[in-house]
């Protein structure tokens, strides 16, 4: 029996969330399920609906939990060419610190972001 893919549970609420989803799974291919929270939270009882709302969050196959940049970067490992991204992550603390505080910013002003098409 194959395992299930991950899942990313993102904001589907969200255009900018959306759009950027759209990217991702395009770059996955089915390697990654991409499922709004508000539709499939109970599914996974490890995350709760506060971090949903406030990052997006990556399950692996086995149930360990992502969140935030870290989940963004983890889905770079199920892409052709991008595994890189978070291999870096995981090595170096000044990139992982500045891509947590990237992700911050830009889910602090998605509404305007999505507005200027990003």
């Amino acid at each position: 029996m194959r395992p299930s893919p991950p899942v990313m549970l993102y904001d589907g609420d969200c255009k900018f969330c959306k759009r950027w989803i759209q990217r991702w799974a395009h770059l996955t291919e089915e390697r990654v399920t991409y499922l709004a929270y508000q539709d499939h939270l109970k599914e996974f009882p490890q995350v709760t609906e506060e971090d949903c709302r406030n990052a997006v969050q990556f399950i692996e196959s086995d149930g360990t939990v992502y969140q935030a940049a870290e989940a963004v970067l983890r889905t770079f490992l199920y892409t052709k060419s991008y595994g890189w991204l978070y291999r870096w992550y995981k090595k170096s603390k000044l990139f992982a610190s500045f891509a947590e505080l990237l992700y911050k910013a830009v889910a602090k002003n998605r509404d305007f972001l999505s507005g200027i098409g990003l």
